[in-house]
Order: structure tokens, then sequence, then C-alpha cells
């Protein structure tokens, strides 16, 4: 998908960059950027937080709030 889209940098989470093989990257002139994520925490109508939900997940606890609560992460 990189090379389709002359992309010359592959993003992912820090968490996948296990799956990764750097020197595959590297032949194909491919920098490897991880990005952290943390998930915001919301209010969930049953039982402690739970994490690795989908954004469906927040839509649905938080209604219109989830825009704000999704914006409020990305500072």
């Amino acid at each position: 998908m990189c090379e389709a889209l002359k992309a010359d940098t592959y993003l992912t989470l820090t968490v996948a960059a296990k799956y990764i093989d750097p020197e595959t990257l590297g032949a194909r002139r491919l920098e490897l950027a991880l990005a952290k994520f943390r998930p915001p925490v919301y209010p969930q109508l049953w039982g402690d937080f739970r994490y690795n939900v989908s954004t469906l997940d927040l839509v649905l606890n938080c209604g219109a709030k989830a825009r704000d609560i999704i914006l409020a992460g990305t500072r």
C-alpha cells in the first residue's frame, strides 16, 4: 500500500511494532514511525472502563459529546 501511494513512511501503533520487520521496510526505503495512542476515558454505562472497544462504543455511551471527547484527545 505504501508503495502504491508513493509513501516514504509507514505509520503504525507502538503495540504493532513487534510485528514489523524493519529490514523489509528499509529495503523498500520506508521509514517506520510509531504512534503512541492513548484512548480517551469516557463514561461507560456498565462497570469499569473498558479499553480496546470501537468508536461506536464512545458514540453510543456519550452521544453528541463523543466528538468533543475525541478532539480533546488530539491535543
